[in-house]
């Protein structure tokens, strides 16, 4: 990916740590920007709006996991809310 190469030559340029560590952090986020600026352009918003919204659903499934946990440890019972 010719993105990622012109990123890695920018972050390489102007790191000016003496350690390689910020130097290959830098260049696995460009990656994975680049990565996501591909999938965009490729395969269009809808393509992302369908990853965030599993991801919405994972987070709420994670919460109610660990509310349902937190119910069992202190003895109480979840009641879901009716409208």
């Amino acid at each position: 990916m010719w993105a990622v190469a012109s990123i890695r030559r920018w972050v390489a340029s102007t790191d000016d740590s003496k350690g390689r560590g910020g130097l290959i952090a830098n260049i696995a986020l460009a990656r994975k920007l680049a990565e996501l600026f591909w999938r965009l352009m490729v395969h269009g918003m809808s393509y992302l709006e369908q990853g965030l919204k599993k991801y919405e659903e994972k987070v709420a499934q994670t919460e109610q996991h660990l509310l349902q946990k937190l119910a069992r440890k202190y003895n109480m019972v979840l009641q879901p809310k009716t409208a």
